[in-house]
């Protein structure tokens, strides 16, 4: 497929036809077909790039891929993240949608929408700095974001995760773990790299087209934007 920027690939066959709940056009593979995944089967994805990377610019389109395809179906809430009692908020909104599943004897947001009205909305949490989060409330902030890592997704909230610092003083053990599907835009050095996709390789991509998509350990894939622009 040619593409001029990013929103040609919301035109694209394989994003049009795709029966995804909560679809994200990653991109362009190298042989220049789209590559759309499922938010909802992730069920998080964490995101790692320096500040002089597209990740940014990549997280609105993801948001904007997932609500353009959702307009019939009803759009997602999408909350940005930017303090700890925000996130501690998400958390208690989890919980309440946990005790509503159990009042219903439902045991997903799937089964809720096609019994109980008025439906249950999809949400996406959108942490665009962890390290600003660690660094107001380390221990508030790993114990909600491994909570919602491990619960959320019954109810219906993903989380996109956004670092610029692999170190283990921001990106603890315990949160890598939680958050197997990772994309790493280019890396600072091949130790980097290694730490954060388990592979070299994302140090020598270039800066602001191209990335790497790693589900689950697997081997990781080369995806290119076709634009630093969302829109022409």
């Amino acid at each position: 497929m040619y593409a001029d920027c990013l929103d040609d690939l919301l035109k694209s066959t394989e994003y049009l036809t795709s029966k995804a709940i909560l679809p994200i056009v990653l991109g362009l593979k190298d042989n220049g077909k789209p590559l759309v995944i499922d938010l909802s089967k992730m069920p998080h994805l964490l995101i790692y790039g320096n500040k002089n990377s597209n990740k940014k610019i990549w997280v609105n389109f993801a948001i904007k891929s997932i609500n353009s395809k959702r307009e019939m179906s009803g759009l997602c809430d999408i909350k940005r993240i930017q303090n700890v009692k925000e996130l501690e908020n998400e958390y208690n909104l989890m919980e309440s949608r946990y005790r509503a599943l159990f009042n219903n004897n439902i045991s997903n947001i799937r089964q809720y929408n096609e019994n109980i009205q008025p439906a249950m909305s999809y949400r996406i949490i959108v942490i665009e700095n962890l390290e600003s989060l660690i660094f107001e409330n380390r221990k508030k902030t790993d114990m909600y974001i491994l909570r919602l890592a491990e619960k959320a997704r019954a109810v219906g909230m993903h989380m996109l995760l956004c670092i610029d610092n692999v170190s283990s003083r921001v990106l603890s053990g315990t949160i890598k773990v939680c958050f197997p599907v990772r994309m790493s835009f280019k890396a600072d050095c091949r130790a980097t790299a290694i730490s954060f996709l388990g592979e070299s390789g994302a140090e020598k991509l270039n800066n602001d087209t191209d990335f790497l998509f790693s589900d689950c350990g697997r081997l990781p894939v080369l995806i290119h934007i076709p634009s630093s622009k969302v829109g022409k």
